[in-house]
């Protein structure tokens, strides 16, 4: 447009527009026209800086890749304009990654068949990161047609990278069926659930020919005994719904576990025999469906390298849980840094005793909600006791876990009284009125304390309490106890007056 008059092509565009039943062809050349006329992006960059910022419209780590501009992408791209387009097309990166619902109502599955092949085989050599899932059942009279889009991406399984794929027990067992690949395959990632969960598997997912170099596994709903894999190269393994003996066979197997979380993990069939030891597993996650069978599985594991463990149940389990870490911990001499607990296994421990066999802690969570769960009494009074004469007999030095750095404790009872909280940090209280933070030499690295508590009644807090926690916070200790006993804006004030 110049002063204020439509160019030639412009003018052309909303001519062949206001026509009614206008040739569609002449439309589209006329729209290209424009196109080439206006679009300074296409003039000013050639094809490889285009194709660069092309890829960048890929979604990031961050961000959700199920989003709908996330799944069409390069379609979106490709249908700006026909140069658009014929850059997206020859920019493989666009295409290595493929995300896919299944099956919604009403979708042409012939269609969706073509789009898959187009798609894959625009992607060039690069390595293939494919998405599948079903957000709703598929009908059975359907279930046939969706294999010929199976066989198609199983044709490209010499070039799998990540495969996610949530879909019936059919689609699963069918993957990488009649499909010979050479040795070496680049899958790194997998993560596989079938649609009707482990009741009503009824075969077997062999992947052994694709997973030599498998790095990450994410299981769901379906037995370990159903899925071959190689696990000897595998450093990161999730599971949902497994039995305990399972997650033991494979801890065995997978001898370079890092890290590895069991979710809704219930009681098996009799344990494997002799002790798994995974001598490389750092951080480890239980979420046990049920508790009293923990004590049995920590005594046959030995994590020598662990650092985070944490272990903590979905539902509130009865008072009788034999669960005792203490045994685990002295056996196997980890150095183990964050240690969370649920209260159903927070109860059963005698937590001194336990942590002293973890000296080098430095985050301690755990929930103690019922009155008769005394781990948050036991845990302050043993902090407040290590500043007494007992560790005096070490030059000053506290042996008590001298690393602790955090402690929280949440949706807790308040099994302990309130003049304990501010023993538990060492700190010098007789001229607290005349002392800045600059004065205060630290005999621990604990500076942060959240407390939670369940109990709302504040009124036995006495007031020397209440100094000293206000003293705290000045000195600059992260003092957080819910429901509050003293105001931090007000313990500023009253230092600054």
């Amino acid at each position: 447009m110049a002063n204020g008059s439509l160019c030639r092509q412009c003018e052309d565009l909303q001519m062949l527009a206001d026509r009614k039943n206008g040739d569609t062809l002449a439309l589209a050349n006329a729209r290209f026209a424009v196109n080439q006329s206006h679009d300074p992006f296409i003039h000013k960059f050639p094809p490889e800086i285009a194709s660069e910022i092309f890829v960048s419209y890929l979604p990031g780590p961050d961000d959700d890749p199920w989003a709908k501009v996330e799944i069409s992408g390069p379609l979106i791209l490709g249908a700006v304009s026909r140069k658009w387009r014929q850059i997206a097309w020859s920019t493989p990166q666009l295409w290595s990654t493929i995300m896919l619902e299944l099956y919604f109502k009403g979708c042409d599955i012939p269609l969706r068949r073509a789009l898959v092949r187009e798609w894959l085989s625009r992607s060039g050599g690069l390595p293939l990161d494919i998405h599948l899932r079903t957000p709703r059942r598929i009908p059975d009279g359907v279930l046939f047609y969706f294999y010929s889009l199976i066989d198609t991406i199983n044709t490209y399984s010499s070039r799998w990278r990540v495969l996610r794929i949530h879909a019936p027990a059919s689609f699963l067992s069918r993957l990488n069926q009649g499909t010979t690949i050479a040795p070496g395959s680049s899958l790194l990632e997998l993560n596989i659930e079938p649609e009707e969960g482990k009741d009503i598997w009824p075969g077997v997912v062999d992947l052994r020919s694709v997973t030599s170099r498998l790095q990450q596994l994410t299981v769901r709903s379906m037995k370990i005994s159903s899925l071959l894999v190689h696990f000897g190269s595998l450093t990161h393994l999730t599971t949902d719904g497994i039995a305990d003996d399972e997650c033991l066979e494979v801890m065995q197997s997978a001898t370079n576990l890092v890290v590895c979380t069991f979710q809704r993990m219930h009681v098996g069939t009799p344990f494997v025999d002799g002790l798994v030891t995974c001598l490389k597993l750092q951080q480890f996650e239980i979420e046990p469906d049920e508790n009293e069978f923990l004590d049995e599985f920590f005594n046959k594991i030995h994590l020598p390298a662990l650092e985070i463990l944490s272990v903590m149940d979905r539902f509130r389990h009865p008072d009788t849980t034999i669960f005792n870490l203490t045994d685990f911990f002295e056996r196997c001499r980890c150095p183990l840094t964050h240690l969370t607990l649920g209260n159903s296994e927070s109860e059963p421990q005698n937590m001194k005793t336990m942590l002293v066999q973890v000296p080098t802690l430095k985050h301690l969570r755990f929930r103690a909600r019922e009155d008769w769960n005394k781990a948050l009494r036991d845990v302050l009074q043993a902090l407040a006791d290590r500043y007494s004469s007992a560790d005096s007999k070490n030059g000053g030095r506290i042996t008590f876990l001298p690393y602790l750095e955090h402690l929280t404790c949440w949706d807790s009872a308040r099994t302990f009284e309130w003049d304990l909280i501010p023993k538990i940090f060492g700190v010098d209280f007789e001229n607290m009125h005349s002392i800045g933070s600059a004065d205060i030499v630290p005999r621990s690295p604990l500076r942060s304390v959240h407390l939670e508590l369940r109990e709302r009644d504040t009124s036995t807090v006495d007031q020397d309490t209440i100094l000293r926690c206000q003293h705290l916070v000045w000195v600059g200790i992260k003092l957080y106890v819910y429901p509050r006993i003293f105001d931090e804006p007000q313990a500023r004030r009253n230092r600054s007056t």
